[in-house]
């Protein structure tokens, strides 16, 4: 499902987002420390006032989780989807 967001405004390419990148895009925007605290302590709106740690556990999908966490701590729009990453490239066979 691809379309605009209704909360963040982003346009989301996947109604789908695993778990290990969740933490890897909590972890990039706020510290390894910190994310852990934000997951477990900051209540988001978005999601009944459910920390995303109460959420993940209540089988929200992360995806969910990540925008209602954009939406309550501010992450600007061009950081939304992570740090710009190099291509990898592997051999042509």
């Amino acid at each position: 499902m691809a379309g605009p967001s209704p909360r963040s405004g982003q346009i989301w390419l996947t109604s789908s987002m695993r778990l290990m990148e969740f933490w890897r895009l909590m972890e990039e925007e706020f510290g390894r420390g910190r994310a852990r605290m934000v997951a477990d302590h900051q209540a988001l709106s978005e999601l009944g006032s459910m920390t995303a740690s109460e959420a993940l556990a209540a089988g929200v999908a992360p995806r969910q989780i990540w925008e209602a966490v954009c939406v309550a701590m501010a992450v600007p729009p061009e950081r939304q989807w992570g740090r710009d990453r190099p291509v990898r490239r592997g051999p042509i066979d």
